[in-house]
């Protein structure tokens, strides 16, 4: 563990929660983030394969 004795002062119940939600609202801020920037990202999601600028698949 990186902080030992923060736990001196933040109460485990309350810690764990608070930094698994941060975690998570950050994955979810920095995909919103690369969605919305993005062209390639949404269709990537709703199954199309990806293109190199050739505009051929990559991958078999």
């Amino acid at each position: 563990m990186i902080f030992p004795k923060v736990w001196l002062v933040v109460k485990p119940s309350t810690g764990i929660p608070v930094m698994l939600a941060a975690v998570a609202v950050t994955a979810l801020v920095v995909h919103l983030g690369v969605l919305s920037q993005t062209t390639w990202f949404g269709e990537y999601w709703n199954g199309m394969p990806l293109t190199n600028g050739a505009g051929v698949a990559v991958g078999s």
